[in-house]
């Protein structure tokens, strides 16, 4: 009884410890959600743009694909920069494991970013 105990125990353990080990650093790690604020800005909609990193790996230097993306609603610079199709998220700060960032903007719809690139560290 006691070795099948252990046994079992140390299955639980190693499954927990390898799911961790295992965990991959990727850029698709990066997860967005776009909601209403309810506010209109001169008729356009208020958006909310939540960018959380879902792994515990630190991505910095985050681009987005946004060509065409268009705001009557100024962008806090620190938040979010468009050059040409891209978009630098916050500055190119490191956004940390389980963190979220936001920003606000202003359109008729929501916008329908892609992921561009990152360095993940």
């Amino acid at each position: 009884m006691g070795s099948t105990m252990y046994f079992v125990g140390l299955l639980l353990f190693l499954s927990v410890a390898g799911k961790g080990i295992a965990e991959k650093c990727i850029l698709d790690s990066i997860g967005y959600t776009q909601t209403p604020t309810g506010k209109l800005i001169p008729g356009k909609t208020e958006w909310k743009m939540t960018i959380i990193n879902e792994s515990k790996c630190t991505q910095s230097n985050l681009k987005l694909k946004c060509d065409g993306f268009q705001s009557v609603e100024k962008i806090d610079p620190k938040a979010m920069v468009k050059t040409g199709d891209e978009c630098l998220i916050k500055s190119g700060l490191p956004i940390h494991g389980f963190v979220q960032f936001c920003f606000i903007y202003a359109w008729n719809n929501s916008y329908p970013y892609r992921l561009l690139s990152s360095n993940i560290t």
